[in-house]
């Protein structure tokens, strides 16, 4: 019992290292030296960039226009508009003819510029980079100025919405242009569910107004669209001018029950002042309009600053009509927002409208 006692006390006192009193040597971790902190080299200066509106970051403001518009006398009232705005601001103010494409690529390369353009990029540079309008294009008359165009658009009897137009016809007039004709009513067939480009039928083309007319009675085509009061017109164009097929002259009365109208004209009228005014109205192609590029690109006083002066070049008593025709090809300009044109997005979101200009 005493020998199994003091075995079992040797064990643990080799155990604890009390049996021998030799101390094995301490493992001394190997020091690592120290890493010398990296000293950071000095970055070389750089040299602030150059304020908007010096020589070296000019404002750029453009005119998006089709090649033909770009004569001499053009060139010449956008030279006198630029030293009009660097001489009234203090500052490089460039004006440049453009067009569509490089106006959209311009407003949102982060540069200061402006350009009147067509709604369509208007639209597309708002999607992209969150642009401003600043100004409109009216054309015709006081007080009848219209802020944009509009369009009826009329079809057979048994047609009464535009969503019925899948698997049929349009007719489309030669006396109408080509954003009354078939811009328009394809946006407004795209948003009610009828893609104009693949699920018409056909798309047939007539040489007048009357002749789009008689397609229409006969069964042709279903559907047409015509600029504000000429469908009447037409009505009475086709009695008067064209035979049917029997050989004797069309009644009116057979033509008017024959047709009606099922997407009535907007209202295009431009307001004398904007304050009030709701915006443009739904199914309108608004005229060019004057946009800004982000914020962050051309701060806020500067657009005021430069919508001002604009304003005076074009409405100065002596010169400003020539001024207008020549670059715009209008006849006056009002102050809009992008709270004015929320209908026309919206049309455009609805049709599924990706593309800049025309559709």
């Amino acid at each position: 019992m005493v020998i199994v006692l003091v075995w079992v006390l040797s064990a643990v006192l080799l155990a604890c290292g009390g049996a021998d009193d030799s101390r094995r040597p301490t493992r001394v971790p190997t020091r690592i030296p120290p890493t010398p902190t990296v000293r950071s080299t000095a970055l070389p200066e750089v040299n602030e960039a150059p304020a908007i509106g010096d020589a070296e970051r000019p404002v750029a403001l453009l005119f998006a226009m089709p090649s033909d518009r770009k004569t001499a006398a053009t060139r010449q009232t956008a030279q006198q508009l630029a030293q009009h705005l660097s001489d009234g601001l203090a500052l490089s103010v460039t004006v440049e003819l453009a067009d569509e494409n490089s106006a959209l690529d311009r407003l949102c390369s982060g540069a200061p510029a402006l350009a009147w353009v067509s709604a369509f990029t208007y639209a597309a540079a708002k999607q992209e980079c969150d642009v401003v309008p600043l100004l409109a294009v009216k054309r015709g008359r006081s007080p009848n100025f219209t802020i944009g165009q509009s369009a009826e658009i009329v079809a057979r009897t048994e047609i009464t919405d535009l969503s019925q137009m899948a698997g049929q016809t349009f007719c489309r007039s030669s006396d109408q242009d080509v954003a009354v004709a078939w811009v328009l009513p394809a946006l407004l067939l795209s948003s009610a569910g009828v893609n104009p480009f693949i699920e018409l039928e056909a798309v047939r083309d007539y040489p007048d107004d009357a002749s789009a007319i008689l397609a229409l009675q006969a069964g042709e085509c279903a559907a047409a669209a015509f600029r504000p009061g000429d469908f009447d017109q037409a009505l009475l164009d086709a009695v008067s001018a064209v035979a049917d097929r029997e050989g004797e002259r069309p009644d009116y009365n057979d033509l008017k029950a024959a047709v009606h109208v099922i997407v009535p004209a907007a209202d295009t009228t431009a307001p004398a002042t904007t304050e009030q005014w709701r915006g443009i109205a739904a199914s309108t192609l608004p005229y060019e309009v004057l946009v800004a590029a982000p914020e962050n690109a051309l701060p806020k006083d500067l657009r005021a600053a430069l919508v001002e002066s604009i304003t005076a070049f074009f409405t100065d008593r002596v010169e400003g009509s020539t001024r207008i025709r020549r670059l715009l090809d209008a006849d006056g300009i009002l102050t809009v927002r992008p709270q004015h044109y929320q209908s026309f997005v919206t049309m455009l979101e609805g049709a599924g409208w990706r593309m800049a200009f025309f559709p």
